[in-house]
This record gives C-alpha cells, structure tokens and sequence, in this order.
C-alpha cells in the first residue's frame, strides 16, 4: 500500500515485484503500517502479519479483484482516552490498512487467517495446477 491507502503493495516471488516500498516500514504518509512477512511454501503461501494487541474481532479481510485488503479499524486507548505521558513507545495498535495483489497462482476461494501471540497469519492456498511436488534428481 502506498501513502497508506488506495494501492497494492507490488507483487514479489509468487506474487511478483516487491511487497513493501521503500521508506519507514512502520510509518508511511503519517498512517501505521504492520511489518509483514511471506513465505512461500510447496502447496500455499503464508503470510504473517504482526499486530499486537488486538483480538481477532478487530481484523476485515476481503478480496476484490485479485487485490487482498487486511484491515484492523482498531483505535489507540491513547487515540480515545486523550494523550498519554510515554516515555519510549515502538509499537502501536492504530488502525491500518493493506492490500496485496495476488498472482494467478493462489486460490482466492480458500484464504483463511488466524490470530496467535499477536501475529496474523493469512494461509493462500495454491490452486492444484500451480502445486510443484518436490522431484529428487539423480547425480551422475
């Protein structure tokens, strides 16, 4: 996502070009921003997003158009209760918001997501056809 809404983040490995663009990862165009990180595994992808804090209520996936948009609308209790005396603060618990452009590989119809220990791991299965089985070759 750029400046913190409205674009894709750009396609990397799987999925394409880069995931994340360039500058604070934590903070873009003044918006919190949750680090993220993806793997790539024989029959699925895994994307693990860390948001602590939070209870799995507060999390709206959605797909539209090949885009995956993850969103927590969750508010700071400094944001509701007036301005706090931190003395040193590197995380947060803003609202956020974004979106991943999936590839042709994934099965949209099957993305599920969990909240654990302050992760959310979003699973996006392949679909069968992109499923590579791992092959041994043989050394001459």
């Amino acid at each position: 996502m750029h400046g913190g809404h409205g674009h894709a983040d750009k396609r990397m490995g799987g999925f394409g070009g880069r995931w994340a663009q360039g500058g604070n990862p934590w903070m873009r165009g003044g918006w919190f921003q949750p680090p993220v990180n993806i793997q790539e595994l024989q029959d699925r992808y895994e994307l693990h997003l860390a948001a602590p804090g939070r209870n799995k209520s507060d999390f709206q996936l959605s797909v539209q158009d090949g885009i995956l948009t993850i969103a927590s609308r969750k508010q700071e209790e400094s944001d509701l209760a007036g301005p706090q005396n931190w003395t040193r603060r590197e995380f947060r618990t803003a609202a956020f918001e974004r979106q991943f452009q999936l590839n042709e590989k994934m099965d949209a119809d099957g993305i599920t997501a969990s909240y654990t220990d302050g992760v959310l791991v979003v699973t996006l299965p392949k679909l069968q056809s992109a499923q590579t089985p791992a092959k041994d070759v043989f050394v001459a």
